[in-house]
């Protein structure tokens, strides 16, 4: 599988939303800073979403759940993330992908809403508490 946009108007929509919510992600966090227990970074750039099973456990690009994802905001406790189609599961894979390898963890999904007139969906997931 590779991270590739099936268009250059779908690559233009990715960095227009993941910049609109890197701002919005921005603002809200000096208001919430306090109350968080690990500063959030903004990062912008493609990662994998999967949904693990017992009948297939392990996390990976080609795990036939694997979807394609776009990330905006990370920290040590959760990540924001945009992604093509909603997400089932409450439970999921997150594969970061970092030079040379893909970091995959296991995280809670806490947030899921459209985003109104476009073809995407915003995730909140932490990786706490699982």
């Amino acid at each position: 599988m590779s991270l590739q946009t099936s268009s250059e108007w779908q690559a233009r929509g990715i960095a227009r939303i993941l910049e609109s919510l890197s701002r919005s992600d921005g603002r809200t966090g000096v208001q919430y800073a306090k109350l968080r227990e690990y500063e959030r970074q903004s990062l912008q750039a493609a990662m994998w979403v999967c949904t693990p099973s017992p009948e297939d456990p392990v996390m990976r690009e080609d795990h036939p759940t694997t979807v394609q994802a776009w990330c905006y905001s990370v920290s040590r406790s959760g990540i924001g993330f945009i992604a093509t189609t909603p997400l089932e599961a409450s439970i999921i894979g997150v594969g970061l992908i970092l030079p040379l390898t893909i970091k995959w963890k296991l995280a809670r999904l806490v947030r899921c809403r459209k985003i109104p007139q476009e073809e995407f969906w915003e995730f909140g997931a932490a990786f706490d508490g699982i």
